[in-house]
């Protein structure tokens, strides 16, 4: 498949923060996971109802579940070495006017060659801050053709009509 192709060359480039459009959570969450396992990289999942957890595998977070607040998050991400693969979900609310959670990618993204840390955002639609443009690709995963279905499909002229009752 051409998109997970791309993804991998996003990754193999060492780009330090990936921005993911797709209404499609689910399958992107399982794509990632799939490009962690093969890489031997720590996979974890934010969202800011569940917090930070293992995606996949690594070692757990230390209060993982308790790292609700993007500041936190960004913290932790920031201090610790991976390498490893974030996934934080619907994040675009949380760098719009916030300066300091903007500066705290920044921080993450030039430390990249220390850490070994991506970030990678996942939504709906998501506008990069000027500010981290260089250190992020975009990657747009579509979602899958609907399937065909397997009923013939009649012309509108060739339906029964029904008589009408009185």
């Amino acid at each position: 498949m051409a998109e997970t192709k791309d993804l991998g060359m996003i990754l193999d480039a060492k780009i330090p923060i990936i921005v993911i459009e797709s209404p499609d959570e689910r399958r992107v969450m399982a794509l990632l996971l799939r490009f962690a396992i093969h890489r031997g990289l720590s996979f974890y999942e934010w969202s800011v109802t569940r917090g930070l957890h293992l995606g996949g595998f690594g070692t757990a977070p230390e209060k993982g579940g308790e790292l609700t607040e993007p500041q936190e998050l960004l913290q932790h991400i920031a201090a610790r070495r991976g390498p490893a693969l974030y996934a934080l979900c619907d994040f675009h609310p949380y760098i719009v006017d916030e300066p300091k959670n903007v500066r705290y990618l920044k921080d993450i993204a030039l430390e990249f060659e220390n850490l070994e840390n991506t970030v990678v955002l996942i939504s709906h639609e998501l506008q990069v801050p000027r500010d981290l443009g260089r250190l992020t690709a975009s990657f747009d995963l579509r979602l899958p053709p609907a399937p065909k279905s397997k009923r013939p499909s009649c012309p509108p002229d060739t339906l029964p009509h029904r008589a009408a009752t009185a």
